[in-house]
């Protein structure tokens, strides 16, 4: 771990690949939450979901160009709305599957 924060101190190339590579796997972790989010919300509220998934990918991209400078407060933005949108996922997943449950 040492070695590598040494060589991206000495290496501005190698610190912007490993940031990018970081934000990468940390969008690769949401993917699973936004895409079952995304359908289960989609029974219900098909303009919600659409909104929030929008939301969530323009927030993944802006989080990732933030990262990538290595400056933690840059990525901030970015994080806040695709968080938010991942919760509104979950909570208008819940909702619909709650609503589809009272259907039966």
């Amino acid at each position: 771990m040492y070695a590598e924060q040494a060589e991206c101190k000495a290496n501005p190339a190698a610190l912007k690949f490993n940031c990018t590579q970081r934000a990468h796997q940390n969008t690769l972790e949401f993917v699973p939450i936004v895409v079952i989010g995304t359908l289960v919300t989609g029974f219900k509220c098909p303009l919600l979901a659409t909104a929030l998934g929008s939301a969530f990918s323009v927030g993944r991209v802006l989080y990732t160009y933030g990262y990538k400078t290595g400056d933690p407060a840059k990525r901030l933005p970015g994080g806040i709305i695709s968080n938010g949108a991942a919760t509104g996922l979950l909570l208008g997943a819940t909702y619909s599957a709650y609503q589809l449950f009272l259907s039966l």
